[in-house]
């Protein structure tokens, strides 16, 4: 009975060291989608997005929702029409939108994620270095 019960506690052992992994790593995944929607699809979405006073793109935010990574203008916002108008419509860039570089313009949000998809795998890689 030894040999079956020292086989029974390395099991234990290890669903107890599995289920630390998967704590941890879901841990990681939540603060790396939370740092990928921030810091990389909306900085990106902001720049690309067309200027007039700049409202839309103070307006422009990111939330987690499960493995989701949601970048959006929220329906309380002033800008809120507006976002959708000028991420989807057909229009000319005004004056300080032309002079905001090669990028700005419609499919700004879309755009953000489009363009960072290397940028956030390599983010995402990350979440598993160092785990043994």
């Amino acid at each position: 009975m030894i040999g079956l019960d020292l086989k029974l506690d390395g099991v234990i052992k290890m669903k107890l060291y599995l289920k630390k992994i998967e704590k941890l790593i879901d841990t990681r995944l939540k603060s790396t989608r939370k740092r990928i929607g921030k810091y990389i699809l909306v900085k990106d979405a902001r720049r690309y997005a067309p200027v007039d006073t700049g409202l839309l793109r103070k307006a422009i935010t990111s939330k987690v929702n499960g493995d989701d990574i949601i970048v959006y203008v929220p329906s309380s916002s002033k800008a809120s029409d507006y976002a959708r108008y000028m991420h989807d419509g057909n229009y000319n860039l005004g004056r300080k939108s032309r002079s905001g570089g090669s990028k700005v313009g419609r499919k700004y949000i879309k755009r953000s994620i489009d363009d960072n998809e290397s940028k956030m795998a390599k983010a995402l890689k990350r979440v598993f270095r160092g785990i043994k």
